[in-house]
């Protein structure tokens, strides 16, 4: 007597579902629905930092704009005389001889995108060394990992006669000019950045801060 295989037997048997197998009633549009609420909030984060947070950045008015003859104080005796209409972000201005309020080691002021840094600490160095450690320190030139120099070190001398040393630079998201100077000990850094082009207005309005740096003879002695 032959024996027989019922052709139903095999198609009744249960099939293994794959680990990551999601049953029909749990998907929307091919995704799982409990993790939608998790992507929503990873999607709205990625959107915040992306692009409303720059945005209100730039859109960001300051209510201490500088007027003529102001003059910001730095730790050190180092002062600057900032660019009427620019605004000040931080440090506080020198009036005669009384600075109101406590002296920093930095001053910034800005102007749209584009800002002006002083900062005054020691230095053990000449210009030249204290520039190549800006390069090698300074967050808002190492954001994307592609800072290069534009063009030689060049050589400056303030008005009031500091001496020092400058380069452009350039990333895939700003521009702008470092700078240093060493006196006594004391290390100055100037970092201008914008995320454009710097146009010819704006150059002159920073060199012009740039020229002002000032030492009194008490920080340098």
């Amino acid at each position: 007597m032959s024996s027989t295989t019922d052709p139903t037997a095999a198609s009744a048997s249960p099939t293994a579902s794959p680990e990551d197998w999601v049953p029909v009633e749990r998907r929307w549009l091919g995704f799982d629905r409990s993790t939608i609420p998790y992507a929503a909030v990873v999607a709205g984060l990625v959107v915040l930092m992306q692009f409303v947070l720059p945005a209100i950045n730039r859109a960001m008015s300051y209510d201490d704009p500088v007027q003529a003859g102001d003059v910001l104080a730095v730790a050190g005796g180092v002062t600057f005389e900032p660019t009427a209409g620019w605004n000040i972000v931080s440090g506080v201005r020198q009036g005669g001889s009384e600075t109101t309020g406590a002296v920093g080691p930095k001053a910034k002021v800005v102007s749209g995108d584009v800002s002006f840094e002083v900062t005054a600490d020691a230095f053990d160095g000449d210009s030249s060394a204290l520039l190549a450690q800006i390069r090698k320190t300074t967050d808002a030139l190492n954001d994307d990992g592609d800072f290069h120099v534009v063009g030689n070190e060049a050589s400056f001398t303030t008005s009031s006669g500091l001496k020092g040393t400058l380069s452009q630079y350039s990333s895939s998201s700003a521009n702008g000019i470092i700078a240093a100077v060493v006196q006594d000990g004391l290390g100055i850094q100037v970092v201008a950045t914008s995320g454009s082009n710097l146009d010819d207005k704006t150059v002159k309005e920073i060199a012009g801060m740039l020229d002002s740096l000032t030492l009194t003879q008490e920080a340098g002695a």
